[in-house]
């Protein structure tokens, strides 16, 4: 006993006088020992690696602004406009902006600029304020209404970065007086929606201001419009407005609205995916790639977490990186480049840090659980099956393409023929007990795996079963699993059993410790010392670049004009259609485009699909995106997001030349919301559209019926 305790005492550990064992980030930092004592009276063993996170606090220079809450943000080129804010009861008129290259301030005094330009009746600066709005049009800032104290504005401001000054464009003419509001911009005109008039007045009206003719119009919207809310987002991806959340007077919301510019029309958004954000108000929206960010804001009390909204797929998101920014609202977001800019804020007290997070780009993929669902289901009704897994009670069959994309890096394997590999997986497994082979094989279709229904045994055996076989995400989840398991009663067990190394490999100080000196370690803690291991990083899932690499290596076998190689098992997992009306014993692995009546970049697009869930690769090719249409109805995919997915991407290309010709298509690929799109953006430019040679040649008289069928219900 004596040498084990020497053993502990010279090992790189920190033995603290509060009798705890403290291991930081052990695989990156040295540790020194700074006290000797060997008291095994009472430990805690805490092991905290330090977790990656996008998110950056900066440090930033020169005349930070006074007031920082309550005020709104904006980015044009390089530099960040910050402008207005509540302090003491009061509104401010102070401009300051970022250099976001430098993160460096300044301060852009209004009053030296009036008494350079108090000739120009135009020219002016806006008057102290909060709860206003802003947004950027033309490398121009825009701000309209805001309150101060107990005065509603309804001015309308531009602000020109070149000068350095400001103009009013507006006064007392179209929108009422209002505050928390929102302004977005759209070509070439400005919107301001909701907001509050004269403290209990809240509002839905829409409101349109043309930059071309500085002239105000209240706009009537078809459809379902949002309730009258305030303290709510407005952002704008292509040609819609998005608008979340916000307070209706009574209780904060989370619904979300379109509001379709070209066609004038609200849309409610009831059928999200995803993690839902909790319902908010005082957060903040941005917009990168086509995703909505939703930050922080006012719950049941200020948060500090961040959602990520796909407009393609109508996903919600929670984004897990831990935050380095306290809980808070009223503060601003800003995109600029691949970054958002959070400033500021209020939780109690005004807040003036500054916090960057960077937005990694990732590949568009959806419906994993319905596409990980389809493998399962595969696998479980053994159809197909081309190889016969044999264990000590039993087998099982499997799909040799999918056991070779799930487990690439098996160097024992990976380099010999089909036929060998076949026989060496068929019998790798011969000792192992049948249960626990299904278990693994679920995971290998699926990524999953439920082991809250496994008993120890088999967690550990797929802990060595995983480490042979280089499936190093399955082998650090069943590691986790063991190690939150720890406790008093099972310690021994797994130090002197096979499980040593789960434990002793997070640490250098551990690894030194023999197994009798942990043995001992464990009999002397107390009941007041329990001990606690922090979780292993887990590798991220490589299930769909697993598939993705699968389906790469088939299009190096694809005919360009001829055939289209793919595994039947995969696609007939998706469909039956494939293997009923497409498939046939003389074609074997192919599909041929002149029997699917779809070209081959449609087909290889919507096969890419099925092998992985990635849809990036059509995302700016709206024609390709039409033909899928056609293939989803054709394949009987409507249970995957497909169809809205490529569906938003057609609706982004629409014009006034191409509209009528993809209206025809939309009807023959039984896309009814892409159809009832286009039908809004006839009619909202009927007048263009009726005088259109093409309208006079379109050939479907049903299609031609619902036109003038919506053109009717719209006249009573």
């Amino acid at each position: 006993m004596s040498n084990s305790l020497n053993q502990l005492s010279n090992s790189p550990s920190q033995i603290s006088t509060e009798n705890s064992l403290e291991i930081n980030n052990p695989e990156n930092e040295n540790l020194e020992r700074t006290n000797s004592n060997t008291n095994l009276e009472a430990f805690n063993i805490k092991i905290r690696p330090k977790k990656p996170t996008n998110w950056k606090e900066i440090q930033t220079t020169g005349e930070i602004p006074l007031v920082t809450n309550y005020h709104t943000s904006a980015v044009i080129n390089n530099y960040m406009w910050v402008f207005g804010g509540f302090q003491r009861g009061h509104g401010t008129r102070d401009l300051s902006c970022l250099n976001l290259n430098t993160f460096e301030w300044k301060s852009i005094k209004y009053n030296t600029f009036l008494e350079k330009t108090r000739r120009n009746a135009n020219i002016g600066w806006p008057s102290a304020r909060y709860h206003h709005a802003c947004t950027v049009a033309n490398n121009n800032l825009f701000i309209f209404g805001g309150l101060d104290g107990k005065k509603y504005y309804n001015d309308l401001w531009k602000f020109d970065p070149e000068t350095e000054g400001f103009e009013k464009l507006s006064d007392n003419i179209g929108p009422c007086g209002r505050d928390c509001h929102s302004l977005v911009s759209y070509k070439n005109n400005l919107y301001v929606f909701g907001g509050v008039q004269d403290k209990s007045k809240l509002l839905n009206d829409l409101w349109q201001y043309n930059l071309e003719t500085n002239e105000w119009f209240e706009l009537k919207p078809l459809g379902e419009k949002p309730c009258p809310r305030h303290f709510h987002t407005g952002v704008v991806i292509g040609s819609f407005m998005y608008v979340f959340g916000g307070s209706n007077g009574q209780v904060r919301l989370n619904d979300h609205f379109i509001y379709e510019f070209e066609t004038n029309t609200w849309i409610s958004i009831a059928n999200s995916k995803g993690k839902i954000p909790q319902t908010r108000r005082n957060h903040t929206a941005v917009v990168k790639d086509e995703k909505i960010y939703i930050c922080a804001g006012y719950g049941k009390a200020p948060l500090n977490d961040l959602y990520v909204y796909n407009t393609d797929t109508n996903y919600w998101s929670l984004i897990k990186d831990e935050p380095t920014f306290s809980p808070r609202h009223y503060h601003t977001s800003v995109i600029w480049e691949n970054k958002m800019i959070l400033f500021g804020g209020w939780n109690g007290r005004q807040l003036q840090d500054l916090h960057v997070y960077s937005i990694q780009e990732k590949p568009l993929i959806i419906e994993k659980n319905v596409i990980k669902n389809d493998m399962k289901t595969l696998f479980e009704k053994q159809e197909d099956c081309d190889i016969n897994i044999t264990a000590k009670d039993g087998f099982i069959g499997a799909h040799l393409c999918i056991i070779q994309a799930r487990l690439n890096n098996w160097n024992e394997i990976k380099n010999r023929e089909d036929e060998e590999i076949a026989i060496t997986f068929e019998n790798y497994f011969a000792n192992q007990p049948l249960s626990t082979i299904k278990i693994l094989m679920i995971f290998i279709y699926t990524d999953e795996i439920e082991l809250e229904k496994l008993t120890q045994n088999q967690i550990t055996d797929l802990v060595i079963i995983s480490s042979n076989i280089g499936l190093s995400r399955l082998k650090t989840i069943c590691e986790n699993h063991i190690i939150s398991s720890i406790s008093k009663e099972n310690f021994v067990y797994h130090l002197s059993s096979k499980n040593k190394e789960v434990i002793s490999e997070h640490g250098t100080s551990l690894t030194k410790l023999s197994q009798e000196t942990l043995i001992e370690l464990f009999k002397t803690t107390t009941a007041n010392s329990p001990i606690e291991i922090s979780e292993i990083e887990v590798p991220k899932s490589m299930f769909f670049q697993n598939l993705s690499a699968l389906q790469s290596e088939i299009d190096s076998h694809n005919a360009i004009e001829v055939a289209i190689c793919a595994h039947k098992a995969i696609l007939t997992a998706h469909s039956k259609r494939f293997g009923q009306e497409i498939f046939s014993e003389q074609n074997g692995p192919e599909i041929y485009a002149d029997k699917t009546q779809r070209s081959v970049y449609t087909l290889r697009a919507l096969i890419k699909f099925l092998y992985s869930g990635r849809v990036d690769h059509i995302q700016s090719n709206p024609q390709i995106a039409l033909e899928l249409l056609g293939a989803v109805s054709d394949y009987d995919l409507s249970t995957y997001e497909l169809e809205n997915v490529c569906s938003n991407i057609v609706k982004r290309s629409v014009n006034l030349n191409n509209a009528l010709f993809i209206l025809e298509r939309s009807y023959e690929t039984n896309s009814i919301d892409l159809k009832n799109y286009l039908i809004r953006f006839l009619l909202n430019n009927k007048q263009q559209v009726f005088n259109l040679p093409s309208f006079s040649n379109i050939s479907n008289v049903s299609l031609l019926h619902e036109v003038i069928k919506e053109l009717i219900s719209r006249i009573n």
